[in-house]
């Protein structure tokens, strides 16, 4: 154990805040995002800066996203849970437009 000014250091719980989420739900991608080359989503109840795993059921693909923002409650968006940058869409190998997904992260 290393020791900073002669004192152990002290480990700090913080799990008893947070929870593990696992939803199953549908994604898609966002719209107009086409040159981004990160990872990034837009979740309903997600915080912003929560870094989630996606996995596409029908085929075990999988790609981790960082949500940068709410997703609007439109009738656009009515039956989707996630919306990926293009690029995180297409490292699942989608063959429709709408996915279904299983997303699992922690939330505080």
């Amino acid at each position: 154990i290393y020791k900073i000014n002669n004192e152990k250091p002290k480990i700090v719980n913080d799990d008893e805040d947070l929870s593990t989420n696992r939803v199953e739900g549908f994604a898609s991608s966002i719209d107009g995002m086409d040159d981004s080359d990160k990872y990034l989503a837009l979740h309903k109840s997600a915080s912003i800066g929560t870094i989630i795993f996606v996995k596409n059921q029908m085929n075990q693909s999988m790609v981790i996203v960082r949500v940068i923002g709410k997703l609007p409650d439109t009738g656009l968006n009515d039956k989707i849970d996630i919306r990926l940058s293009n690029i995180a869409f297409d490292k699942l190998n989608a063959k429709d437009l709408i996915i279904p997904v299983e997303l699992t992260y922690v939330d505080k």
